[in-house]
């Protein structure tokens, strides 16, 4: 017979037309600190040597093959309790009977609390679904984060890169059952105060749409909000010299052209990051040479540009006048290429790296943005735009 170092694993057994797999995973109870798990669908077994799993694990798959599936599936109680169920039923089947009390105990929930029961992982999935259905990004945005916060899972420690829901999981639980030291608890979890606080809104989001779609009853208080804030660090905003800025377009010009037109947009034409070089998933709606007016048709007017991709809740297509600094770097830039548009994707993103590693003299940026400055005054950065302080 085989013995652990003669095999690789995972080890898969055959009986007919049932199969099974043994895993050699690690167990702090044993030994040798090793263990063989055998495992075939929900049935599983553990013992520290190969033969004992791999005699086990046959004898099971002889037993599904064969079709005694009560032998090889069921304990004592599982059959006992189905009896029980099948007597209680009468002539109605298990299945149909149990759908019926589901939908009485659901009703009389409904009359007791005034809303409709819903676990949270169907409230999760209906609020995206409504989200993506009206434009929104619900997926990209909420789905990881609600899982993280109110599905978290663990490994099974099985090896076979299943997970299994943790003992804070809210899996199952209808959500207005969670209580608010529930849910504090599990934000708790969460040691970044900026993470804490981005996944108490998110979940004051869910809460808010369950309780409209009438999951939640109307006079209670949402969890979310009855949560207390963490409170988050102080950012630090750094502010680059006119002289860094210069430097910075100088270096662009000459090894990354490509994103010259961004960083000078950025810096002196009072545009948003995103509108530049286009918001984090819609990176095609970004700022467009068509919009940019070098030589206006209109006699005395000076350059400007049309923002081709406003921001949401401002004023579309809005004009932005083009100061003779920004005008004259423009102009270096060639006509030919000055079609589409005005940069790549994450052009300042790029912007930003390059300029913390080239010999710009940049000082990094604490908060990790772009900061340039602007003839009249220090351009710094606030809510994703670019403002300008006199000096």
């Amino acid at each position: 017979m085989a013995t652990t170092k003669e095999i690789s694993f995972p080890y898969e057994v055959k009986v007919g037309s049932a199969a099974g797999t043994i895993y050699y995973t690690k167990h702090p109870c044993t030994a040798s600190g090793m263990i063989h798990t055998a495992k075939s669908g929900k049935w599983r077994c553990q013992r520290a040597k190969f033969e004992k799993a791999e005699s086990e694990l046959k004898l099971y798959l002889a037993k599904l093959n064969a079709g005694e599936v009560a032998a090889a599936g069921m304990t004592k109680e599982d059959r006992d309790e189905l009896l029980t169920l099948r007597k209680l039923a009468g002539d109605t089947p298990p299945s149909v009977a149990i759908k019926e009390w589901k939908y009485e105990q659901d009703r009389q929930a409904e009359a007791r609390t005034g809303c409709t029961p819903a676990t949270v992982e169907d409230v999760i999935d209906r609020f995206i679904k409504d989200g993506e259905a009206n434009g929104r990004q619900h997926e990209r945005t909420y789905r990881s984060k609600l899982s993280s916060l109110l599905l978290p899972t663990e490994d099974d420690g099985t090896g076979n890169d299943t997970r299994r829901p943790t003992r804070d999981s809210f899996v199952g639980r209808h959500i207005h059952t969670i209580a608010k030291e529930e849910l504090a608890a599990r934000l708790q979890a969460f040691q970044d105060h900026v993470t804490r606080n981005d996944y108490r809104k998110k979940a004051g989001t869910l809460w808010g749409w369950a309780k409209a779609a009438g999951h939640i009853p109307k006079d209670r208080e949402l969890a979310p909000g009855a949560t207390m804030r963490a409170v988050e660090g102080e950012t630090d905003i750094e502010i680059c010299t006119p002289e860094s800025y210069a430097k910075l377009l100088m270096y662009m010009q000459d090894y990354h052209p490509q994103y010259l037109a961004a960083t000078v947009l950025a810096g002196l034409a009072w545009m948003r990051v995103e509108e530049v070089s286009g918001k984090r998933g819609r990176r095609e709606q970004r700022q467009l040479w068509s919009d940019i007016h070098l030589d206006p048709d209109v006699a005395k007017e000076d350059p400007f540009l049309n923002v081709s991709f406003a921001k949401r809740n401002t004023p579309a297509n809005r004009k932005c006048p083009l100061p003779p600094a920004a005008v004259a770097w423009l102009r270096t830039i060639p006509e030919a290429g000055r079609t589409g548009y005005v940069c790549p994707r994450f052009a300042l993103q790029r912007v930003r790296a390059i300029g913390k590693l080239s010999p710009a003299g940049l000082k990094p940026a604490t908060t990790g943005r772009v900061k340039t400055s602007h003839p009249e005054g220090m351009v710094f950065m606030r809510d994703k735009r670019w403002r300008t302080r006199s000096n």
